[in-house]
């Protein structure tokens, strides 16, 4: 993937972070992504992953 492709990708991911669009963000990752986060952890998988942002941008009362 170029430079640029990069760019938009994580221009995106941002843009769709901002706005708690989960549905759209776990498109981004492939089923087999890796997520690490030095406050969060390591998340394996595109469902763990998308578990996690929903827990954190959706925290149960």
């Amino acid at each position: 993937m170029d430079t640029n492709k990069s760019i938009e990708l994580a221009k995106n991911y941002v843009t769709l972070s901002n706005d708690h669009n989960l549905p759209l963000i776990q498109l981004l990752f492939a089923d087999d992504a890796t997520y690490h986060s030095a406050y969060f952890g390591e998340y394996q998988g595109s469902t763990a992953i998308h578990a996690m942002m929903t827990s954190f941008f959706y925290p149960l009362p």
